[in-house]
């Protein structure tokens, strides 16, 4: 989900309702706790800090991602381009979203459609990832900002991707996005409003990974 970020002028979070973070397991696939002692049980023969621990230390600067910006995606991307972006009204931004959200979910190869729900909020609410209904949401009040949609978007389809793999549960990675959505840390406030677990939240892996693909592609626009 997207994470407290300086994108533009505003921070933005990303919503932590309930339902956004429920997982919907597939039938006929390892439980949730022989995934987590299988990811475990490799962190720890080979002697390295328990995952439990290790999962809450990243930062986008520890990944090293590449992604195939082939003519269909840089297509897509010109409707983010900030002047032709300010020549469109929302409708038309919502299609161009539409088909950028379309051309990831091919490039990802995780099988069916992706969908978009917009909906409006405060500015720090940038949007979410919903598993359960296999879509991502988008605030509305973040549409005068292409890059901080742009930022988004990728952000969320990463989470897209990185859920459909926990659930295919097949390599070492898929394992450790599992146990990562399994013991997933909800950005907490307290009464003032103060977040509590800034850093446990923003440096869990699934979330600085996220982070990490959405800053190539507000490289590649020249953000």
């Amino acid at each position: 989900m997207k994470e407290i970020g300086e994108v533009g002028t505003e921070q933005c979070m990303e919503q932590t309702h309930l339902d956004v973070f429920q997982e919907i397991k597939p039938e006929k696939k390892m439980s949730v706790a022989s995934a987590a002692s299988f990811v475990r049980d490799l962190f720890e023969s080979a002697g390295k800090m328990d995952l439990r621990e290790k999962m809450y230390m990243y930062d986008e600067s520890d990944f090293d991602l590449e992604f195939d910006f082939d003519a269909e995606v840089d297509q897509s991307l010109e409707a983010f381009t900030p002047e032709i972006w300010a020549e469109m009204g929302d409708e038309e931004r919502k299609e161009s979203i539409g088909k950028l959200v379309d051309v990831l979910n091919d490039k990802f190869d995780i099988g069916g459609k992706t969908g978009v729900t917009y909906y409006r909020a405060p500015l720090d609410d940038c949007g979410f990832y919903n598993e359960q209904f296999r879509e991502i949401g988008l605030n509305i009040e973040t549409f005068e900002n292409p890059k901080e949609v742009l930022d988004t978007i990728a952000h969320e389809m990463k989470h897209a991707y990185q859920r459909y793999r926990a659930d295919q549960g097949i390599t070492y990675m898929d394992q450790l996005y599992k146990y990562n959505f399994e013991h997933y840390v909800v950005p907490l406030q307290d009464k003032r409003g103060n977040f509590v677990n800034y850093f446990a939240y923003t440096n869990q892996y699934v979330e600085a990974e996220a982070r990490a693909f959405a800053n190539i592609f507000t490289e590649r626009m020249g953000f």
